[in-house]
């Protein structure tokens, strides 16, 4: 499972490299894409030319307990 895992996280960050704006503005410029058979997201936002994934939240926590977690350059 853990390959699977990897896999799957990989291929997220692929096509989100690819299309990073096709995904909606959630609160505070960060938006949002869920892995397809993993109940996990990854919060990102963009700044200039760069996506910034914040995390790799489990769907079943608090939507935003991740953000005393990053770091305060992304704050």
């Amino acid at each position: 499972m853990g390959r699977r895992f990897r896999v799957e996280l990989e291929n997220t960050i692929k096509h989100l490299r690819d299309h990073p704006e096709i995904y909606r503005i959630r609160c505070a410029a960060q938006r949002r894409i869920n892995l397809k058979t993993f109940p996990y997201y990854l919060p990102f936002i963009i700044r200039e030319e760069t996506v910034w994934v914040l995390a790799v939240a489990h769907e079943s926590r608090h939507p935003c307990y991740w953000i005393l977690r990053r770091p305060p350059i992304l704050s």
